[in-house]
């Protein structure tokens, strides 16, 4: 069992993945958690989503690895973490002998001071959904442009029974228009929203159950994913009709009966196309208010209304850290191991110190994230290994980021790496 020597009071702002994986690594070290989150549920924008790429899965079960099972249903039963639901912060100021004193704002109305020793902001994103701004790709009054996460719930009530696959007019569709980096990649948000592409593929997954679908186009500026495993659900979807048109979208309008869509492209030249059904990946946004709470503190803010941290999870704010989407867009795998090290840096930060050892399986980020947060906090890690780094086949992106915390390993002194060990029995 992991001891600390201290009980500390931490808060948690945001209930979603992120969220609720650092608040159970927290918990499991003895610091008192509290969770405030605005909406009346846990979980974030993945309660949004049924299912995620690549496998079409849950992605609670399939990479909160720091979770005892599934966290949609651990946010249910979190047992000593407080969690404040439908509640805001009114207020937060520095005391004078360290630490924030927190005003909250509960479900009732009512305003509650609170004090605690160190804040996580882990308040991810939300979807862009601003008629204004989606006005020029036609979106508005409902009919027949659709942002990613309102087709999202489209598909869900088809595949429910509670509705059919329709237009607005009630005649079937049979054709769909993805189109990407709506709000995102250009002046406003020179950022790319990182899981767009992923999601459209997994949108088409859904759209292939739920309708009988003749075309099918994603157009896109280019493909952006993360791994071998995404790449290979990507060329399943082309397989199974999903055309990629890159291209330059010169005009959105709907007609009579269909949504036109004017584009340039090399393979195709100027040409118009009509659609029965739009779908808008729109771009993945922090939320505003945070800047505003914060931002009076000392806490730095990018162009974007990112927060700005340094060496970690640490914000210019001694106490205050930040992680998951809070800080950028990010996957929901690189979220979790986020958030698995901005735990390790608010328990080096309250000098929580752990005892013990334990014996991390696997060769990969993951693994290697786990083993680094798990020694800062005072344990010896067993790092086994199945396959050599000698022998690992990587792409240039995961080579970076496996260099970085191969660097960051070798430094700690407290990490044995067997590589291509076996395990013999477990008792």
């Amino acid at each position: 069992m992991l001891r600390s020597a201290m009980k500390r009071r931490v808060l948690i702002v945001g209930g979603g993945v992120s969220g609720l994986t650092a608040a159970d690594v927290m918990n499991s070290l003895g610091t008192s958690v509290t969770i405030v989150e605005r909406r009346p549920v846990l979980g974030g924008i993945l309660c949004d989503l049924r299912r995620q790429v690549p496998g079409d899965n849950c992605r609670f079960c399939t990479v909160a690895e720091s979770a005892d099972g599934c966290l949609r249903v651990a946010a249910k039963k979190l047992g000593s973490i407080e969690t404040l639901t439908e509640t805001g912060i009114t207020g937060v100021k520095k005391r004078r002998r360290g630490g924030f004193t927190v005003t909250l704002n509960n479900r009732e109305g009512e305003e509650v001071d609170r004090e605690f020793d160190s804040i996580l902001l882990a308040t991810g994103v939300s979807e862009l959904c601003s008629e204004e701004e989606l006005k020029e790709f036609g979106y508005g009054g409902g009919k027949d442009v659709l942002t990613a996460l309102e087709f999202e719930r489209m598909c869900i009530a088809v595949n429910d029974g509670r509705a059919k696959f329709v237009r607005s007019d009630g005649m079937p569709v049979r054709s769909v228009a993805f189109i990407g980096c709506v709000g995102s990649r250009n002046k406003s948000r020179r950022y790319c929203s990182a899981t767009c592409c992923s999601y459209t593929l997994r949108q088409f997954n859904a759209l292939k159950q739920a309708a009988e679908i003749e075309n099918a186009k994603f157009f896109l500026m280019d493909l952006r994913l993360t791994d071998k495993r995404m790449w290979n659900y990507a060329r399943n979807m082309l397989e199974r009709g999903l055309d990629l048109v890159r291209c330059r979208l010169t005009k959105v309008e709907r007609g009579e009966e269909s949504v036109l869509l004017r584009y340039e492209s090399d393979r195709d030249g100027i040409k118009t196309e009509s659609f029965d059904l739009v779908v808008l990946m729109t771009a993945q946004v922090p939320d505003k208010e945070v800047q505003k709470k914060f931002s009076p503190l000392g806490v730095g803010f990018d162009e974007n209304g990112f927060v700005v941290t340094k060496g970690g999870a640490a914000t210019d704010v001694k106490g205050i850290f930040a992680c998951g989407c809070a800080t950028g867009p990010k996957s929901i795998s690189e979220s979790v191991i986020d958030s698995l090290s901005a735990s390790a840096d608010i328990a080096e930060y309250l000098s929580l110190k752990t005892e013990g050892t334990v014996v991390v399986f696997g060769g990969g980020v993951a693994s290697l994230s786990s083993s680094i947060a798990l020694s800062r906090l005072g344990l010896r890690v067993e790092l086994v290994q199945n396959q050599s780094t000698k022998t690992r086949t990587l792409t240039d992106e995961e080579k970076k980021l496996w260099d970085r915390l191969a660097r960051d390993v070798n430094r700690t002194g407290s990490i044995t790496i067997h590589e291509e060990a076996k395990i013999e029995s477990v008792r």
